[in-house]
């Protein structure tokens, strides 16, 4: 082998070194990145929980309740009627409340998952049966039988049978009063950040989906203020 051409072999294999060189660099620098932004999105994550958790200053508002007025708890529940998990909720957020009979009070707040529609229009009614004193019944109703509703004319048929003065709650129906209502109470959920039903809010903190009357006692116990000096109950 020549001269210039040993010199050609050593210039190459030390290209080669060099190159390998600055890839390896390359790596380490993107595994550094790579690093860096699995650090930044479990932070972000983090925060993302923190903020959905953390309390909420929220206001009952006037709507529909039950449980005593001066309970140290008070939940608040954004709803569908037509919403498949809500209706599941249901048994449990009654147990929950009869297991905690002096510990908290349920509000109901519209929040029909579509503007118009089925799930507007049995909110509506629900709204009309309240301006009977029949709402609780009716949301019963509305939960256990929505699908079996196609429509609101079925709907009112189906009131009509709890005892509703059928004339009073066509009336209210065709008023724009008990639409503007739920649309309001709708506007309200988004203002707190809902958006998925169901929703509750404990004194405030989120809790989100058909959870288990367990989940909710529990809610229930870790919500009460440690100025009212009561001990969190077991289930």
């Amino acid at each position: 082998m020549s001269t210039e051409q040993r010199s050609a072999s050593w210039l190459t294999l030390g290209l080669f070194v060099l190159q390998t060189a600055l890839l390896g660099l390359v790596v380490l620098r993107l595994r550094g990145v790579e690093r860096e932004l699995a650090g930044l999105r479990r932070s972000l994550a983090v925060g993302a929980s923190q903020a959905r958790t953390a309390p909420v200053a929220i206001e009952p508002g006037d709507g529909p309740s039950k449980g005593p007025a001066d309970a140290p708890v008070t939940i608040v529940e954004f709803s569908d009627f037509t919403c498949h998990s809500c209706s599941q909720l249901q048994p449990a957020l009654k147990e929950a409340l009869a297991a905690r009979p002096a510990k908290a009070r349920l509000v109901f707040r519209y929040f029909p998952l579509a503007p118009e529609g089925k799930p507007f229009d049995l909110a509506r009614a629900a709204e009309c049966a309240r301006s009977q004193a029949k709402f609780w019944p009716v949301h019963d109703l509305l939960f256990s039988e929505a699908t079996e509703l196609t429509n609101l004319s079925a709907a009112v048929e189906r009131l009509a049978t709890l005892g509703l003065d059928r004339a009073a709650l066509e009336t209210c129906l065709a008023d724009r009063a008990s639409g503007e209502r739920v649309r309001q109470e709708a506007e309200v959920g988004r203002g707190y950040g809902v958006e998925a039903t169901p929703t509750l809010f404990f004194n405030g903190r989120r809790l989100e989906g058909a959870v288990s009357a367990e989940e909710l006692m529990s809610a229930i116990d870790q919500a009460v203020p440690a100025s009212a000096g009561a001990k969190p109950a077991s289930p």
